[in-house]
C-alpha cells in the first residue's frame, strides 16, 4: 500500500514533537509542495540540522519530479549525489574511508556499519528502499565554476542579450543591468556606486547600448568597447571629459589582466548557464543542479551568484504564470549575499525573485545561521519558517515576534526556553498556510550525509560529468608558402571585409559571408517568426556548395573595410569572378535555405499544447509536466470537494438519525411513565 505522504503532492519532512517531553509522536509533518511557492527560510545555529532539513526538502522535490538549482557556498549539498538504494558497502566505502581512518576503524568494516545504519534509519521512518531508488534515478550534477573538479561553467554567454520580457520592462531592465555591472566590477575589486562610480556609468552604458541593439557581449568585446566606446557622450557630458582615454585604458587593462590570468581560463570552459538545461533533461524530467562555490574567493562568489540569479530572473520572466510548484532555488548559507544594510550585487536579483517568483511557480528556500542575515524587505515575502536551535538573545527576540502571533499556541517564554535548548534536527514550523506553530523533528535523509565534499571527492564521486569540461578544439589552416598570391578586383556591389592576419604575413584567402533572414509563417498555428543567421563559406574548389556553410555569431561589420597595405590574396576561382554581384550564388543559397531550413515545433495532442517557436525541447517537456501537475491538482481538488459534500450529507443523515433515536427514546420513556400512572390510578383510584 502506498504511504500517505506519497500522495497528493506532499513533502514528508518528519514527525511532530511533544513540546513537554520533546519526544517524536506518530503524527507526520507533511507540507503541500505548492506551499513552497511562497518561499521558505531555514534558520539555526551550526549543528542544529539545517543541512539535513534542506536535503529533506530537495529529496522530496526530486521525488515529485520538481527540479532544483542549488547554490552551495560550503560544499555540503553535494551529499545529494551520495545515495545507494541497494545499501551496498562497496558503494559506501569511498564515502566513509576518510572518516573511518579518522576514527581508527577499518574502512571496509566501517562501510558495512554505515550501509546497515542508513538502511535501518530510512526504514525506521517508514521509507522503503524503493523510495531511495526513485530519488537515485533523478539526474544530479555538481558544477564547480572556475574549477575543473566538477562540471565546468562557461560564463562567456553571461553577457548575452536579456529576453524581451526584461528589455521591455524598464524597472526589470534597470535592475538586471545594475546587478550585472556591479558583479563585473566586484570581480576586479571595484566598489561600484551607481551614483558616483565612473566605471559603473561607462560599463552600464556600454551594455545598455549593445543590448538594446540586440548585440550579445563577451568579456573580450567589453574590453574593446571600454577602450573605444560606441558613443560620444555619457549623460550630457562629452565622453573624453567624463572618462578620458588613459582612465578607460587602465580599466580595460584590469579586465584584460583578469582574462589573461591562466587560472581564469577555467571560467571559459564547460556548459553555458542555460536554466532550462539545468532544470530538465532531454525527456523533461527533473534534475538537481548543484553549484559548489566553496573554492572561490569572496569576489568570485559574488560575481558568479549574481550572474546565476540574473539568468534565473530572465528564465522566470519567460515562463507563464503558475500556481503549481514548477522549480526550486535553494541557497545554503545566505550570509553576505542578502544582508539588511549593505547592497551587494546579488541582493537586487534575490529580492526580485522573492517578490515575483511565486507567480511563476518558482519556490526559493534560503538557509542561514542568523535571522539578521536576511534583508527585512525579503522577510515579508517568505511564507514558511523553519527555526532550529539559536543561542544569542538578539536572534531569539527577533524570532519570537514571528512565532508569537495573535493565536499563541506556544507562549513567548516557552519559545525562548525551547529555542535555546532545542535538540539537534528539531525545528519550529511557522507557515502562512498552517494554523499556529508546530514543533517537529526531521526524517532520516535518503542521501548519505558525509559533510563538505573536497575537490578530490567531487572529481571521484562524479567522474561522468568531467567529459563536458574538455575545451573544444578548432582546426584552422592558412595558405601555404607555395600558394600563388596576387591582388584582385571583384564586383563593386559586393561588400568586402578584411580580417586581421595574426601571423603578420598579410596573406588572405577568400571566405563568402551571408547575412540572411528566414521568415516562418503559418496562420493556423499562429506562427509568424523571423530568424537571422550569419553564414560563412570557406571557398575551396570550383563550385559553391551551400551545405558547407557554417554559422557565425559575430557581425561581419567588426572587420575593416580598407585593404591592408601590402596584402596579397589567393586567386579567386572562376565561379566567383564570373558571377556579377554574386546573384547566382544568392539564388542557390535562397533555394537551399528554403528547402533545408525548418522551424521545429513540438506538440502534445492529448493536452493540446504546442511549443513556441523559440522553445527548446527541454522547456516544452517541462511545460507538459507542469500542465500534468496542474491537472493532477485540479483532479485532487475536485475529488476533495466531491467527497467533502458526500461527507457533509452523511454527517447530516447521521445527525438526523441520532435525533430520531433520541426522540424515540424520549417517547418510549414518556409512554412508560404514563402507563405507570394509569396503573397506579386504577389501583389507588
Amino acid at each position: 500500500m502506498e504511504a500517505v505522504y506519497e500522495k497528493a503532492g506532499l513533502f514528508y519532512l518528519g514527525k511532530e514533537v511533544d513540546s513537554a517531553t520533546m519526544a517524536p509522536t506518530e503524527a507526520l509533518t507533511l507540507l503541500k509542495n505548492k506551499h513552497f511557492t511562497t518561499h521558505a527560510a531555514i534558520i539555526g545555529m551550526t549543528g542544529s540540522g539545517k543541512t539535513g532539513l534542506g536535503v529533506d526538502i530537495l529529496e522530496e522535490a526530486a521525488i515529485d519530479n520538481i527540479p532544483a538549482i542549488v547554490i552551495d557556498p560550503k560544499g555540503d549539498m553535494g551529499n545529494l549525489c551520495l545515495v545507494d538504494p541497494d545499501f551496498d558497502p562497496e558503494h559506501f566505502l569511498p564515502w566513509v574511508e576518510e572518516e573511518a581512518r579518522a576514527k581508527g576503524e577499518e574502512p571496509e568494516v566501517y562501510a558495512r556499519k554505515m550501509a546497515q545504519r542508513w538502511k535501518e534509519g530510512i526504514e525506521s521512518w517508514g521509507q522503503s528502499p524503493e523510495r531511495a531508488k526513485r530519488f537515485a534515478q533523478v539526474k544530479k550534477r555538481i558544477y564547480t565554476p572556475g574549477s575543473d573538479a566538477g562540471a565546468g561553467v562557461n560564463i562567456l554567454s553571461s553577457l548575452e542579450v536579456p529576453p524581451a520580457e526584461i528589455l521591455q520592462a524598464s524597472d526589470l531592465f534597470a535592475s538586471y543591468l545594475k546587478s550585472t555591472v556591479s558583479a563585473l566590477l566586484a570581480l576586479i575589486g571595484e566598489d561600484a556606486d551607481p551614483l558616483k562610480s565612473k566605471p559603473y556609468a561607462l560599463i552600464a552604458q556600454i551594455l545598455s547600448h549593445a543590448w538594446t541593439a540586440q548585440e550579445n557581449m563577451t568579456l573580450e568585446t567589453l574590453i574593446a568597447r571600454i577602450i573605444t566606446p560606441p558613443f560620444k557622450r555619457i549623460g550630457v557630458l562629452p565622453l573624453e571629459r567624463f572618462y578620458d582615454d588613459d582612465a578607460r585604458f587602465t580599466l580595460a587593462s584590469r579586465f584584460n589582466a583578469l582574462l589573461a590570468n591562466p587560472s581564469f581560463s577555467a571560467w571559459m570552459h564547460g556548459e553555458a548557464i542555460d536554466i532550462d538545461r539545468l532544470l530538465y533533461d532531454e525527456a523533461g524530467n527533473a534534475k538537481v543542479s548543484i553549484f559548489t562555490i566553496s573554492h572561490l574567493n569572496e569576489r568570485e562568489r559574488m560575481f558568479f551568484v549574481t550572474l546565476l540569479l540574473n539568468r534565473i530572473v530572465a528564465w522566470m520572466r519567460r515562463q507563464s504564470g503558475s500556481s503549481v510548484l514548477r522549480a526550486m532555488l535553494y541557497m545554503d548559507e545566505i550570509f553576505g549575499f542578502f544582508p539588511p544594510s549593505k547592497n551587494p550585487p546579488s541582493k537586487e536579483p534575490m529580492l526580485l525573485l522573492l517578490k515575483q517568483a511565486r507567480a511563476y511557480g518558482l519556490g526559493v528556500v534560503l538557509s542561514t545561521q542568523n535571522p539578521v542575515d536576511l534583508d527585512y524587505k525579503g522577510l515579508s515575502n517568505i511564507g514558511t519558517w523553519f527555526i532550529g536551535r539559536l543561542q544569542t538573545s538578539q536572534d531569539i527576540d527577533r524570532v519570537i515576534e514571528g512565532l508569537s502571533g495573535k493565536e499563541r499556541s506556544v507562549e513567548a517564554s516557552q519559545i525562548r526556553k525551547l529555542l535555546s535548548d532545542l535538540p539537534k534536527r528539531t525545528f519550529f514550523l511557522k507557515s502562512a498556510h498552517l494554523e499556529g506553530v508546530r514543533l517537529f523533528t526531521t526524517r532520516w535523509v535518503l542521501s548519505y550525509l558525509k559533510g563538505p565534499l573536497s575537490r578530490k571527492e567531487i572529481a571521484a564521486f562524479c567522474p561522468a560529468q568531467k567529459q563536458s569540461n574538455a575545451p573544444s578544439a578548432t582546426l584552422t589552416t592558412a595558405p601555404s608558402a607555395n600558394d600563388a598570391m596576387q591582388t584582385f578586383t571583384i564586383d563593386i556591389g559586393v561588400p568586402q571585409y578584411y580580417e586581421p592576419d595574426p601571423s603578420g604575413k598579410l596573406h588572405y584567402a577568400p571566405v563568402l559571408a551571408a547575412h540572411v533572414k528566414l521568415h516562418y509563417y503559418q496562420e493556423r498555428r499562429g506562427i509568424d517568426e523571423t530568424r537571422e543567421k550569419r553564414l560563412l563559406y570557406y571557398v575551396d574548389g570550383e563550385r559553391f556548395d551551400a551545405e558547407m556553410c557554417e554559422e557565425e555569431s559575430l557581425p561581419f561589420e567588426r572587420f575593416a573595410r580598407d585593404i591592408p597595405k601590402g596584402a596579397r590574396f589567393v586567386p579567386l576561382p572562376a565561379f566567383l569572378l564570373e558571377d556579377k554581384g554574386l546573384k547566382r550564388l544568392q539564388r542557390e543559397l535562397k533555394n537551399y535555405l528554403y528547402r533545408e531550413s525548418t522551424l521545429q515545433i513540438y506538440r502534445n495532442k492529448t493536452l493540446k499544447i504546442t511549443s513556441r517557436p523559440d522553445e527548446s525541447y527541454e522547456a516544452f517537456m517541462a511545460r507538459v509536466q507542469e500542465r500534468l501537475k496542474a491537472l493532477k491538482e485540479e483532479a485532487i481538488e475536485k475529488l476533495q470537494d466531491r467527497y467533502a459534500k458526500k461527507e457533509e450529507r452523511l454527517l447530516q443523515r447521521l445527525e438526523r438519525a441520532k435525533a430520531r433515536v433520541e426522540k424515540e427514546q424520549a417517547d418510549s420513556t414518556g409512554s412508560m411513565i404514563e402507563a405507570g400512572i394509569a396503573i397506579l390510578g386504577a389501583l389507588f383510584g
